[in-house]
This record gives C-alpha cells, sequence and structure tokens, in this order.
C-alpha cells in the first residue's frame, strides 16, 4: 500500500513537472532587458563624422558610469552639460595638408624656375598674382592640355582640396583623387573659362573619404585659357 501510494506520488510529480516544463518551454521569451545608455532609435552612427561621434561616445561613458555607480546624479548631470557646450562650440580650424612631392606632369618651364617643384609646400605667390617664377607653369603657354600630379608625404583622408590659381586662373578642367587602394575618384570636372582676376583659390569640397589620399592628378585646358596658367599649391583637408 505505502509502495502504491509513494509510487503514484511520484507520478503525480513527474506528471506535473513535465507540464511545468512544456508550459515554461512554450512561454514567450523574456523581453531583452532596455539599455538606457544606448543611441535613440534611427540614429546611425557610421553616418556621423568624427567629431560627432566623438561626443556620442562621451556621452554613453558618461550614463554608464552613472548607471554603475560610479559617478551620482549631480556629477552625471555636470558631465553631460560639459559635453554639450563642447559639442556647440565652433570647431578648430582645420590646417590643411600641402603637396609634398611631384610624381609627374605634361611639362614644366624650366626645372628651377616654373618648375612642376614650385607647386608644393604652403602658397608663396597667393594671394599675389601675376606671372612668377615661384609656381609651376607648362613649357607652352597654350598647349590643348597640361597636368601635374602631386603626393603627400602623409596620407590622411579627406573632406576638401584647394588649388592655388595665381596666373590666368580657370583653365583647370578635371582633379582627381588617388587614393591609398589605388583608386582613383573624380572630385571636379568643369568648363575652363578665363576668370579675369590676378588670382583664384579654387576650394573643393566632398565626402569624407574612406581611404587616405595619397596624391591628386590636376588637368588644365590650358588652350581655353590664353596665356600661361600657373598653380602656386596643392592643400587638402583633412576629416574631422
Amino acid at each position: 500500500m505505502n509502495d502504491r501510494i509513494f509510487l503514484a506520488a511520484w507520478t503525480t510529480c513527474i506528471a506535473t513537472g513535465i507540464a511545468i516544463t512544456a508550459a515554461v518551454a512554450h512561454r514567450a521569451p523574456a523581453p531583452a532587458p532596455v539599455d538606457p545608455c544606448a543611441l535613440p532609435a534611427g540614429i546611425d552612427l557610421a553616418s556621423m563624422n568624427d567629431r560627432d561621434r566623438s561626443f556620442v561616445a562621451r556621452h554613453a561613458i558618461a550614463c554608464s558610469d552613472y548607471e554603475h555607480g560610479r559617478t551620482n546624479l549631480a556629477e552625471y548631470k555636470l558631465a553631460l552639460k560639459a559635453i554639450d557646450l563642447a559639442a556647440l562650440a565652433p570647431p578648430a580650424p582645420v590646417s590643411p595638408i600641402w603637396a609634398t612631392t611631384v610624381r609627374g606632369f605634361s611639362s614644366e618651364y624650366t626645372n628651377t624656375s616654373w618648375a612642376a617643384q614650385r607647386a608644393l609646400g604652403a602658397p608663396d605667390v597667393y594671394p599675389a598674382g601675376g606671372d612668377n617664377a615661384n609656381a609651376w607653369a607648362s613649357r607652352d603657354a597654350d598647349a590643348e592640355s597640361e597636368f601635374l600630379e602631386v603626393g603627400f608625404d602623409t596620407p590622411h583622408r579627406l573632406r576638401g582640396l584647394d588649388l592655388f590659381e595665381t596666373y590666368n586662373p580657370g583653365a583647370v578642367s578635371h582633379v582627381e583623387i588617388i587614393t591609398a587602394d589605388g583608386a582613383h575618384r573624380t572630385i571636379y570636372d568643369g568648363a575652363p573659362h578665363a576668370m579675369n582676376v590676378p588670382s583664384y583659390q579654387r576650394s573643393i569640397a566632398f565626402a569624407c573619404t574612406d581611404q587616405k589620399v595619397v596624391a591628386v592628378r590636376v588637368t588644365l585646358a590650358s588652350g581655353a585659357v590664353p596665356g600661361w596658367n600657373e598653380i602656386d599649391a596643392v592643400g587638402g583637408t583633412p576629416c574631422d
């Protein structure tokens, strides 16, 4: 009798356990915990520039410190205020990087004066204009097409380029950047025309490159703008 009672009780326990296990197995999973420091839905971190990503990271660190008890509420609020004030401040001006090497050219007036090497470094003619031996000039005044390709000793990801045209500006017809993977990307393609100004800073803005830029190739439709067309400097604007 006792054995039968025990067996019945044991069977009941097993059946109950199976029923509970089945119920648990079919129960909807518990919702994932909400991260109070996560980005709001719809914000894509990858699409932000480096400066904005840094502020998002600082917000997340401050939030994590508060959530894990490393700071109190007052300290957390002060940290957020400091981060937000820094984000609202205008970014510091970005210093350009200047071309440092000549990689190729169609021609040069001589290998010393008006040489391709004269287009390296920061401008030493601009903002002045006029015929000047410190800028690059082609051998002939009005050849159909000329080009100059310069490189950077220290490549950077770029978001802009400046060409300093200091004599008969306006002949630039095509500009390419060359990235570390060897790819060529056109950043300017325009109709050359005389500008009737002594000098001109041609600023070209574009989306920040994924790869570092190692070189720039500038093509001039020299025959479209009478006279020698001289370039004083080529400078890149690094990404933030």
